[in-house]
Order: C-alpha cells, then sequence, then structure tokens
C-alpha cells in the first residue's frame, strides 16, 4: 500500500493493549456487537493465511508505522497479541484512537497463559514441520512473544513482565484516552468510555 493509499485509510478507533488471556477474544467479539468491528485478533494472523507475519516480524524489529497502518487498514479495531506489543506504535499511527488495557489478576493470567497459548505454541513447533505456516507462526511467537517479552523464560518473568506492560501502557498512552479495564467487570464502564 503507498503512502498516498494510506492516507485514504479509515483510522482505527479502538485498540485492546491487554496480553493474550485477559479477555481479549471477548473483546474483540465485544467490538464487532458495539460497532467497532471487524477486530484485529491474533486469530486474524491464522485467518489471513498468515500473509501479515512480514510485517509483524518488521514491526517487531523496526518499529514501522506505515506497516502497522497497512496491517490493520481494513479493522476498525484491534486486541491481543500482536498489537498489544506496541503500544508505542499504536500511538504513533493511531493518535486520536480509544486505548484499554484489560487486565485480570496476574496468577490467574499466568496460569491461563500457560494452559493454553504457550501449551498451543509447544504443539505448533511439531506441527510446523509439516506446516510451512505454522513454522513462520512459530517464529515470530518465539521472536516476538517468548524470547522478546518475556526474556526466554515464560515461567520464571511471567509476572513480572504482566505488570510492567500495563504500567508501560499507562506511561505512553494519555490518560484522557486510556480505559484500565478489569476483565469481567461488564460493559458499563466500556460502553461510556466509547460512548456508545
Amino acid at each position: 500500500m503507498s503512502s498516498r493509499d494510506l492516507a485514504s485509510v479509515p483510522a482505527m478507533q479502538v485498540i485492546n493493549l491487554g496480553l493474550g488471556r485477559t479477555g481479549s477474544l471477548s473483546f474483540s467479539e465485544a467490538m464487532v456487537v458495539l460497532g467497532f468491528g471487524p477486530c484485529y485478533h491474533m486469530t486474524s494472523v491464522i485467518k489471513t493465511g498468515g500473509k501479515d507475519i512480514d510485517g509483524w516480524t518488521r514491526i517487531q524489529r523496526e518499529r514501522p508505522v506505515e506497516n502497522l497502518k497497512t496491517i490493520l487498514s481494513t479493522y476498525k479495531s484491534a486486541a491481543d497479541y500482536p498489537i498489544a506489543l506496541y503500544p508505542e506504535v499504536c500511538l504513533e499511527a493511531y493518535p486520536n484512537a480509544k486505548y484499554i488495557i484489560s487486565v485480570r489478576p496476574v496468577a490467574a493470567w499466568k496460569r491461563s497463559v500457560q494452559n493454553t497459548i504457550l501449551w498451543g505454541c509447544r504443539r505448533l513447533y511439531w506441527l510446523s514441520f509439516i506446516w510451512p505456516l505454522g513454522w513462520r507462526i512459530y517464529n515470530w511467537l518465539q521472536e516476538a512473544i517468548w524470547d522478546g517479552q518475556f526474556e526466554g523464560n515464560f515461567e520464571e518473568n511471567a509476572e513480572r513482565k504482566f505488570e510492567e506492560h500495563v504500567e508501560r501502557v499507562k506511561q505512553v498512552i494519555p490518560e484522557r484516552q486510556l480505559l484500565v479495564f478489569q476483565v469481567g467487570e461488564g460493559w458499563e464502564r466500556l460502553c461510556k468510555f466509547l460512548e456508545v
């Protein structure tokens, strides 16, 4: 997509920078119901046949805003990985968006990641030997999340990195544009924040 094409792309409206397993799939479904769909989610990476992997890899390594706008050009909202990893790039690309960070008790979040995402990634490694897209997704997840965000040791670093991520988002996103959303609290504060 050229720079001229990017200028005509409608701006992203809502971005949830909460990490995976903080209600992001339910959030993405709520965005559609509330009129902010479609919502980009980690499942979108697979649904698009992995066409975005190269763009996310470049964002991970170089942080170019144009790649983010290209990947998200047909979406009104985004949640979960990979978007959650890049609050600074998001704010630069979408300075007028509304931002949410969904949170939950850290110990419960860690257990949930261990039982779902981490478990799935270990299976994805073996599946990747017969599924080329699986190999590309696995490599990106390894670089960006497991080696990147969690510094190569999820078990040891998870709780600290979760708390650091929440604080980083609070530091990066202006307070007037950010809602800290406790998973399970219901829709009232969310709808008020989104003005719907």
